[in-house]
């Protein structure tokens, strides 16, 4: 079976990919330059095709590690492409296990694993001991009453890029400063099972306002607060 290559286009036709996310990823990625990436929980397979593809975008050999329970839908979707020179590994197994034999550092995690209480507050905390200097810890859903509250409750300094989808980033620069500029839910009392009233209805005024504004100007406003964020230069 030949492969496809690994370009942005490729990856969109692919019914799994979600571009939301794949664009975020995008410029984070471009912005840090990391070497070593950690996806939690791989779903279907849409962030790993657009972690890899940030990467393979990067040039040079660096590798993107993934860890579910399962992996057969990640793994079809990966085998359709050449993530030459990029090395992706797809490890089957629970996220503690990994951690638990974990030796690397990672310059980027993206966290989408289990969403209750428990499983993301021991899957952030075991991030930020692998997490390099300069590295960044992502995650979705940042808005949902169980991953807001563990923020809350471990008092943790982050920024939410993108509402709708509650995409969230954590790096060591912004809790050395003691910078909190999250809004998310502070006590339970806000929110109802799924997402508190309130969120839901910013998200769906935010959905209408961004879609006011081009994706390249988006993606460009983005990037440019990374690096200011980050005071991480691009690599020419």
């Amino acid at each position: 079976m030949t492969k496809l290559p690994l370009t942005q286009e490729n990856v969109q036709a692919i019914r799994a990919a979600s571009p939301c996310h794949g664009m975020l990823h995008l410029a984070l990625i471009a912005a840090l330059q990391p070497q070593r990436v950690l996806e939690i929980g791989s779903g279907f397979g849409r962030s790993t095709l657009f972690l890899a593809l940030g990467l393979h975008g990067l040039g040079g050999r660096r590798v993107l590690d993934s860890v579910d329970i399962d992996q057969r839908v990640a793994q079809a979707a990966m085998e359709r492409f050449d993530t030459t020179p990029v090395e992706v590994n797809l490890y089957e197994r629970r996220s503690d296990e990994f951690f638990a034999r974990c030796q690397e550092p990672y310059d980027y995690i993206f966290i989408d694993g289990d969403h209750g209480y428990a499983g993301f507050k021991a899957d952030f905390e075991a991030a930020r001991e692998h997490l390099s200097k300069r590295g960044i810890i992502v995650f979705d859903d940042a808005l949902f009453h169980d991953m807001a509250n563990v923020l809350r409750d471990l008092a943790v300094p982050c920024c939410l890029l993108d509402y709708e989808t509650g995409f969230g980033l954590y790096t060591k620069t912004l809790e050395l400063r003691n910078l909190y500029t999250a809004p998310l839910i502070r006590s339970q009392q806000d929110v109802n099972p799924t997402v508190a009233f309130e969120v839901a209805a910013f998200r769906r005024a935010y959905r209408v306002a961004r879609a006011l504004i081009p994706l390249s100007v988006f993606l460009s406003r983005t990037k440019r607060r990374l690096k200011k964020l980050l005071g991480v230069r691009a690599r020419e």
